[in-house]
């Protein structure tokens, strides 16, 4: 079961459709296994720090939480990329109830990945093997759930005429 609250959900979502989208990946993570836990996940949209999409994190426990925050910025004028920012989060949420990912309260910078204890400080951000997977399951929720609710993205490109 997944509990979902929502903070300054921007304009452009409506409380259903957002339900929609978080439970969608949800399901898409966990189809294949009956979960017995109820999770929480609290989705705050705010301010955050200058090209950061969204964060990540625990509630309760730091080596298998069930309640989770994630923030997501409060600056996104497109309800493609916000979705895509925040598949990408629920992909760390997968990670943590799979027990894939597995933190140390007294020592943050080191993250348990699978079997192989990682120094974060020491890796560049987008080649830490969590965020490999996370960007690319982002692309494929968001492809899958365009497909499934026909739901056509308007980009901002120009033609050009021919003259």
């Amino acid at each position: 079961m997944l509990k979902i609250y929502v903070k300054n959900l921007p304009k452009f979502f409506n409380r259903k459709e957002f339900n929609e989208i978080v439970n969608f990946a949800y399901k898409e993570f966990f189809k294949h296994k009956k979960l017995k836990s109820t999770y929480t996940i609290f989705f705050i949209f705010d301010n955050l720090e200058k090209n950061t999409k969204g964060l990540f994190s625990w509630y309760d426990s730091s080596y298998r939480p069930k309640e989770f925050e994630i923030h997501i910025t409060n600056s996104y004028v497109s309800k493609y990329h916000c979705c895509k920012t925040i598949f990408h989060e629920l992909v760390h949420v997968k990670q943590c109830i799979k027990g894939d990912m597995k933190f140390y309260f007294h020592n943050p910078e080191k993250i348990k990945w699978k079997k192989t204890i990682i120094n974060t400080n020491k890796i560049d951000y987008k080649k830490l093997p969590w965020e490999k997977e996370a960007f690319a399951l982002e692309n494929q929720l968001i492809q899958k759930w365009q497909r499934e609710k026909k739901w056509h993205v308007k980009t901002n490109s120009k033609k050009k005429n021919k003259t």
